[in-house]
This record gives C-alpha cells, sequence and structure tokens, in this order.
C-alpha cells in the first residue's frame, strides 16, 4: 500500500486519532466507511477480518467508479472541445 492509502485506510477505519491525520481532507474516508457499512449487511459479521475485507472491497469500487465518472467527463469534455467545427 503506498503512503497515502495508508493513511485513507486508517482513518475510514479508526478515524482522526493523531494531529497528522488531519492532513486528509474527510470526504474519502467518509466515503469508505459508508461503502464499507453498506457491504457490512450482505457480508457475515464478526470477525476483524471481515471489516478488513468490507474495507478493502469498498476502496476497490470507490476508486473504479472514480475512475469511470472520470473517464466519462473527460470525454465529454473532449467531444465538445474538439467536435466545435474546424473548417
Amino acid at each position: 500500500m503506498t503512503w497515502d492509502a495508508d493513511h485513507f485506510w486508517t482513518l475510514s477505519v479508526r478515524g482522526y486519532l493523531y494531529d497528522k491525520n488531519h492532513a486528509f481532507f474527510p470526504l474519502l474516508p467518509f466515503l469508505i466507511s459508508s461503502v464499507r457499512s453498506g457491504f457490512a449487511f450482505i457480508m457475515p459479521s464478526g470477525s476483524e477480518q471481515t471489516v478488513e475485507s468490507c474495507t478493502l472491497i469498498s476502496c476497490l469500487v470507490l476508486g473504479n467508479l472514480a475512475f469511470v465518472l472520470s473517464a466519462v467527463f473527460l470525454y465529454k469534455l473532449a467531444s465538445v472541445r474538439f467536435t466545435s467545427g474546424v473548417d
């Protein structure tokens, strides 16, 4: 895991424990914990490994969703910018 990913992982599981954690914007850890709560209903609960699995799945889902949305946005932006008549 890279340095930022480890911090976001810790923030989504444990929250803001130290002063150095306040350097990270709270939206991504909030989204990760929200999606993790949704996956917790699907997976059997009770173990620490279930929490880690749900966190990993929610990170993958959010990362892929952000990629797809940014690719769609970039495509629409490029289609508007480069199809405006080149005569």
